[in-house]
């Protein structure tokens, strides 16, 4: 049973997750959602769920198939999983994703899917860090790959500081870093950059997304966005 006189290291993880998760639609499209309340404990209203794991008595708390269901600003759905989800240390705030996946239904039908190795998210600075392997893909013609991004919910900002690759509707692309701003309306590679099948163009280069109309695919299956 859990104790209702105080929030125990299982509810703290619960409250904490009910950020970290919905912090990866923020990548998607860089928009302000409606984050929920956050209780001191589990709250069966919530459209966060999971699988528990850890026993009773472990300090360190553990999470199995933590899933988190909203909507962004413009009412388009969105879901998010982890694997697992791991407290770094017992009362650190900080919670460790295993395998985090995010993906969207825009009003078009077009679907946008973002997925990374590990996550971790610290609360006090309100900081998600995505590593290992990081793609990005959207249906209508770009995928990026890289090997971190930061995202700064205090500052509505995605940085990645580390090298992109990616395809996108102008041809293929590859930078020293990328950066996502104006609410998700633009898309920069930084740095020494390069853009094949295209004319050269001065860094950082913007990719923007064509608009389609096209039936709405398959949120849960990540297609290969088509560069052709």
């Amino acid at each position: 049973m859990m104790r209702r006189g105080g929030a125990s290291p299982y509810s703290r993880l619960v409250a904490t997750l009910k950020v970290a998760l919905p912090t990866l639609a923020v990548v998607l499209l860089s928009l302000v959602v409606v984050w929920p309340q956050l209780n001191a404990g589990p709250d069966k209203s919530s459209p966060l769920t999971f699988a528990r794991l850890a026993a009773p008595q472990q300090q360190t708390q553990t999470m199995l198939d933590a899933r988190y269901h909203g909507t962004d600003g413009s009412n388009q759905p969105y879901t998010v999983t982890a694997e697992m989800a791991k407290e770094t240390e017992p009362g650190s705030h900080k919670v460790r994703l295993t395998r985090p996946r995010a993906d969207i239904t825009l009003r078009s039908g077009a679907w946008v899917l973002l997925e990374a190795d590990e996550g971790l998210y610290d609360q006090a600075s309100q900081v998600l860090e995505l590593s290992g392997t990081v793609n990005v893909f959207h249906d209508a013609g770009y995928e990026m790959h890289t090997t971190r991004l930061l995202v700064d919910m205090a500052k509505s900002e995605v940085t990645g500081p580390e090298p992109v690759t990616g395809r996108g509707p102008r041809g293929e692309l590859s930078g020293q870093g990328l950066r996502i701003t104006e609410a998700g309306k633009v898309v920069a590679v930084t740095g020494k950059s390069r853009l094949l099948g295209s004319s050269a163009a001065s860094s950082p280069k913007k990719v923007e997304p064509k608009k389609v109309e096209e039936k709405p695919a398959s949120a849960t299956q990540p297609k290969k966005a088509s560069g052709k």
